[in-house]
């Protein structure tokens, strides 16, 4: 009789315990999801006027948000903009000093650091006919952050939304190199970094950590290069020329430390040496395959 009465004993003891140790272990907080787009904006009327609005979003909600312009043409690509921005390192920019826009005319940015938002539109009207003109002409936004928004009217243009994302980089976190920051701003020794480009072709830039201030040289290669770039944080010539050519030249748009080059094949972009400096910025190596 008492070992009957034990067993059923026995059998709420174990599923209490059992209730206790499901308690206990709280649920593993999901990681914050990052989503990645290219857009793209082209004139397709081949003739007469044509017109645009377009207003994007992108939040960077407890991730990395990064956003970036490039226009890319018959004859090559040209970097516009590329913001790092997030809750905790603040804003860094290419290309602007503190008392000129964020990104260049016609797109207008800006970026609301206490929601980690940042904001473009792009407004223009096209006369075919006219010396602007789009024609030939593709705009590639890069965005990456928490999640992305945008509403855009169009009449002559056609934009497209490629969520599966065509664009890479890597950040000073990934790159092989040593540093410490404080309040965004950061003391590094970069040695290397390196990504894939496209089958159809990429554009890929370098952005040295020396900024603010620094010192050293790299080299700036891709496959089949018969001499790679050599780069530094003060190249010699003037902003808009090809430095270290022999065919496989680095364009410097005049700001420290950034270059840009364009492979029409598939190729490794690979960034070697040792540059030490301070910067504010996150990206090292971007690459946008097309």
């Amino acid at each position: 009789m008492t070992q009957r009465l034990l067993r059923p004993a026995l059998v709420l003891l174990v599923a209490t315990a059992a209730l206790a140790g499901s308690a206990a272990a709280a649920p593993t907080p999901a990681a914050p999801k990052t989503v990645r787009e290219v857009v793209t904006v082209e004139r397709t009327a081949k003739h007469g006027l044509a017109a645009l609005a377009l207003i994007g979003k992108v939040k960077a909600d407890k991730v990395p948000g990064f956003f970036s312009t490039v226009d890319r043409y018959k004859n090559g690509a040209v970097l516009d903009a590329m913001v790092d921005f997030n809750g905790t390192s603040g804003l860094t920019r290419y290309g602007h000093g503190t008392e000129q826009p964020l990104c260049g005319a016609p797109v207008v940015c800006s970026v609301d650091l206490a929601t980690n938002t940042l904001t473009f539109t792009l407004t223009t009207t096209d006369d075919a006919d006219g010396d602007a003109s789009w024609n030939g002409i593709t705009r590639y936004f890069t965005l990456e952050g928490s999640s992305i928004d945008l509403t855009y009217a169009a009449v002559g243009f056609t934009v497209k939304r490629h969520t599966s994302s065509t664009f890479a980089r890597v950040t000073r976190e990934q790159a092989d190199e040593d540093g410490v920051g404080v309040y965004g701003q950061g003391a590094e020794l970069f040695r290397s970094a390196q990504l894939s480009g496209g089958r159809k072709g990429s554009f890929a830039v370098l952005q040295l950590p020396c900024d603010s201030l620094g010192a050293g040289a790299a080299t700036f290669s891709a496959t089949g290069d018969t001499l790679p770039a050599l780069v530094n944080c003060s190249p010699d010539g003037t902003p808009g020329v090809y430095v270290a050519g022999n065919g496989s030249g680095a364009y410097w748009g005049g700001h420290p430390g950034v270059f840009s080059r364009e492979a029409s094949a598939a190729t490794q972009w690979q960034a070697s040496g040792a540059v030490s400096g301070l910067s504010s910025t996150t990206t090292r190596l971007f690459v946008l395959s097309y």
